[in-house]
């Protein structure tokens, strides 16, 4: 989820569950849901370190609900120190309604989901709504470049998607007519609610339609998988046995548009070697549908991982892993691979 989003939605949220008769400003709570929306994606510095590092913790123990709450509390004091100690439970109440806003979002769009009862298990839950990463905005470079450029990646990703464009003018309107800033604040909510219900029905009306193509009869669904911005085109990956295709299928337009067929490229002399790679093991806590090819190379064998809820056509791997083992299965290295600098592997 882009950060405009969460902004304006933690934002919002912590506007209306502050009582009016807290007798704070509105700009204090709103303030407030404005740092509180973006503490859970402190982890997402990991990536810094490297792919791996960010796969294995980014949606972890910053997104359990004691986490999140200890967060709010802190956020809360922050304020209350500036303000006023009398207004600890208001700006609490703002804190934790912006928090949740967050978890909330991250359940419906990733399809690892997020680990809510970290640290005391690591085990991850989404609501199956919008699984997967939009490759149209993961596919941009702007991490590469710097600060500047990552925002700009980020305002043109929102730009692109109705939700936090509508919001972000929801956020203006309110700023400009402070006064009745709680009014829109309710349309922003109202608004997310609405959007996600369409969402809904729209996942809903994709996976109905990808059942009735006829070259896929008795062929397992999985999925479906957003393919846009605008809810209309989406990716189905379909199984039979040993063999994969992704097709991808518009609303309102009969049969698919674009198939790629995935067979299981493998050999089976090494992969059950290659799958001790701790790397592989982290990857696939991230991945959907993780799909693995075996092939011979110089000195040995290359396994490779990637996510078909990802594939869009074969040559895009928005994250993969490769293992490298020589030709008496020994692992060599294990490395990941992302889509925007395929000559780099950490």
């Amino acid at each position: 989820m882009d950060p405009i989003t969460h902004i304006v939605a933690g934002a919002a949220a912590a506007a209306l569950a502050t009582p009016e008769t807290a007798g704070l400003s509105p700009l204090i709570p709103i303030a407030v849901g404005v740092v509180a929306s973006l503490t859970p994606d402190l982890d997402f510095l990991t990536k810094h370190f490297s792919q791996a590092a960010f796969l294995r913790h980014h949606h972890g123990i910053t997104h359990g609900i004691l986490s999140t709450a200890i967060q709010g509390a802190l956020i809360a004091l922050t304020f209350a120190i500036f303000v006023g100690m009398q207004f600890y439970i208001p700006l609490l109440i703002a804190a934790l309604a912006a928090e949740m806003t967050h978890l909330i979002l991250d359940m419906l769009l990733h399809s690892n989901g997020i680990a809510i009862l970290s640290p005391f298990t690591e085990r991850r839950f989404s609501i199956p709504l919008l699984l997967g990463i939009n490759p149209l905005t993961a596919l941009a470079q702007c991490h590469l470049q710097n600060i500047a450029v990552c925002t700009l990646c980020q305002l043109n990703s929102a730009i692109r998607n109705p939700l936090p464009l509508v919001l972000f003018i929801g956020a203006i309107l309110g700023a400009l007519d402070f006064a009745h800033v709680r009014i829109y604040a309710g349309v922003c909510i109202t608004f997310m609610a609405l959007w996600y219900l369409l969402a809904w029905w729209a996942r809903t009306a994709a996976c109905t339609h990808l059942r009735k193509l006829s070259d896929y009869k008795g062929w397992e669904l999985l999925g479906p998988f957003p393919a846009n911005f605008y809810l209309t085109r989406w990716l189905g990956v379909l199984r039979r046995e040993d063999v994969y295709e992704t097709v991808i299928v518009q609303l309102g337009r009969k049969g698919w548009l674009s198939r790629y067929s995935h067979g299981k490229n493998r050999l089976g002399t090494h992969l059950a070697s290659a799958k001790q790679s701790p790397m592989r093991e982290t990857f696939e806590t991230a991945a959907y549908v993780p799909f693995e090819t075996e092939k011979e190379e110089p000195g040995g064998y290359k396994v490779t991982w990637i996510d078909l809820s990802h594939a869009m056509d074969p040559q895009i791997e928005l994250v993969s892993v490769h293992v490298h083992l020589d030709e008496k299965g020994r692992i060599l290295r294990s490395a990941f691979r992302e889509r925007w600098n395929t000559a780099v592997e950490d």
